[in-house]
């Protein structure tokens, strides 16, 4: 499998975490590309626009675990607690992975969710009467937003046109946006 540029046989199955991993490191030409075979597929281009969103929006909640700009300071007594279990001191929801790992999107047609599959996910992004909220979903899908609006466009303009380019061209509008951040 090509790492830069993986078909969507080598997609199949691997689930969407795999998904955003190779998204996020992918080329312009290979973003096109895995669009153009997205699209060549018999997915509408509804479904395609809603699994990109997805599939963004989870690299962008994934990037938050352990961001000191984005998440509140550990308290003391944890970054100790952390220390003492041979973690980093103070990387706010960051330890095995496993909950970062748990952030995963559904697509089904033209609707996309984005969320965690752990049970402790709610209490750490709303917070408890004795830890403050941590709201890597909610900061994450904010910090996607502006792809968000990208991706939509230039969906709308395919579904308008009846031109799949305009999806390709999504990908020439991410890499200049990445560029420029």
């Amino acid at each position: 499998m090509d790492a830069a540029n993986p078909s969507a046989d080598d997609l199949r199955g691997v689930g969407h975490n795999a998904g955003v991993m190779f998204m996020r490191s992918m080329t312009a030409d290979g973003l096109r590309a895995h669009f153009a075979r997205l699209a060549a597929a018999t997915e509408p281009t509804e479904a395609v626009i809603a699994r990109t969103v997805a599939d963004n929006a989870v690299g962008h909640i994934k990037r938050v675990f352990g961001d000191l700009n984005k998440l509140t300071t550990l308290a003391e007594s944890t970054q100790a607690e952390r220390v003492r279990q041979g973690y980093t001191a103070n990387d706010p929801l960051k330890r095995s992975g496993e909950l970062r790992d748990s952030i995963t999107s559904e697509s089904a047609g033209s609707i996309s969710a984005v969320g965690s599959t752990d049970p402790k996910m709610p209490w750490l992004e709303y917070g408890t009467h004795k830890m403050p909220a941590r709201p890597a979903i909610g900061i994450g899908t904010h910090d996607a937003a502006a792809d968000t609006l990208v991706i939509v466009t230039a969906g709308a303009q395919a579904l308008a046109t009846g031109n799949e380019e305009h999806l390709l061209a999504m990908a020439e509008l991410a890499e200049a946006r990445k560029a420029a951040s």
